[in-house]
C-alpha cells in the first residue's frame, strides 16, 4: 500500500493539445492530504525552467495520478522537455494511476470527462474556465493581465481538487493490479 504522503496528483495547462505546436503554460500538483502547487510559465524561453520545476517537484512522490495523464500530460511533457533538452526520461519511472482509464474501463458512462464525471458525482468543479480559454488566457497573462495568471492557476487547481475527490469516491474500487 501507498502512503499517503507518496501521491501527487498532476495537471498540466498548455496552448495547444499538440505538443509541437504548443507549449507548456504551467502544471499542478496537489498531494492526497490537499496541500497545493503551482507554477506558471514567464514565457516560451522558461518553459525549460518549467520542466525541471515539475520534475524536481516530483521527487518526493511514488505515485502520480492524472485525468488522461497517459495519452496527454506525459507525451505532452516528454515532447516539449526534449524540445528544451531536458531530462524527463525520470517521468516513467513513477507509477502511474490514470483515472479516465479507471472510468472508462469500470463505469457504465458513454464519454468520460472530468466535468461530466464531476456533475454525475455531485463533485465540487468550476465549470466556468475551460481548458480552451487556457491559450486566450495565457497571452493576456503575457501581457500583464493579473486576472489571467489568477484564472489560469483556478482552472488547474480546480481540476486537480476535482480529480482528487473522484479519487477519493473510487479509491475504495480501484484494483490492487491497477493502484499497485
Amino acid at each position: 500500500m501507498v502512503a499517503k504522503d507518496e501521491i501527487a496528483f498532476l495537471d498540466i495547462e498548455t496552448t495547444s493539445l499538440d505538443a509541437f505546436t504548443g507549449m507548456i503554460v504551467g502544471f499542478g500538483l496537489v498531494d492526497e492530504s490537499g496541500k497545493e502547487y503551482f507554477i506558471l510559465s514567464e514565457g516560451d524561453r522558461d518553459e525549460a525552467r518549467v520542466i525541471r520545476r515539475l520534475l524536481d517537484k516530483l521527487q518526493k512522490f511514488k505515485v502520480i495520478i492524472t485525468w488522461n495523464g497517459k495519452k496527454f500530460d506525459f507525451p505532452f511533457i516528454v515532447t516539449r522537455a526534449l524540445r528544451s533538452n531536458v531530462d524527463a526520461s525520470k517521468l516513467y519511472l513513477y507509477r502511474h494511476l490514470d483515472l479516465i482509464e479507471f472510468a472508462r474501463y469500470n463505469m457504465a458512462i458513454d464519454h468520460a470527462s472530468l466535468e461530466r464525471v464531476c456533475r454525475f458525482f455531485e463533485i465540487s468543479k468550476n465549470h466556468d474556465i475551460s481548458g480552451q480559454s487556457i491559450p486566450q488566457l495565457y497571452l493576456k497573462y503575457l501581457r500583464g493581465d493579473k486576472k489571467a495568471e489568477v484564472l489560469i492557476k483556478t482552472h488547474c487547481l480546480d481540476d486537480l481538487r476535482a480529480l482528487r475527490a473522484f479519487y477519493q469516491k473510487v479509491k475504495p474500487y480501484l484494483r490492487k493490479h491497477e493502484f499497485i
